[in-house]
């Protein structure tokens, strides 16, 4: 999964590829889902960039924070 390597070529891959799925919230959200993320943290990446909150860097580096955090209180 992409929150356990702090790689920036992972990363950018998987911009990369988010973004030529970019015809569909499905085909991204299948993407984000191949590399490891659930729908739920599949949903608020999409979400993020989507509303231009975020790049989609920058989405992927915050939920995977959350993750941790969320994992780290024993959800």
């Amino acid at each position: 999964m992409v929150c356990i390597t702090e790689e920036k070529k992972l990363l950018k891959q998987i911009c990369a590829e988010f973004r030529k799925a970019s015809n569909t919230e499905a085909a991204q959200t299948i993407v984000l889902n191949s590399y490891g993320f659930n729908d739920k943290d599949s949903k608020e990446i999409l979400f993020q960039v989507s509303k231009s909150r975020f790049t989609c860097e920058n989405a992927i580096v915050r939920q995977c924070d959350l993750i941790t955090l969320r994992n780290g209180v024993g959800y």
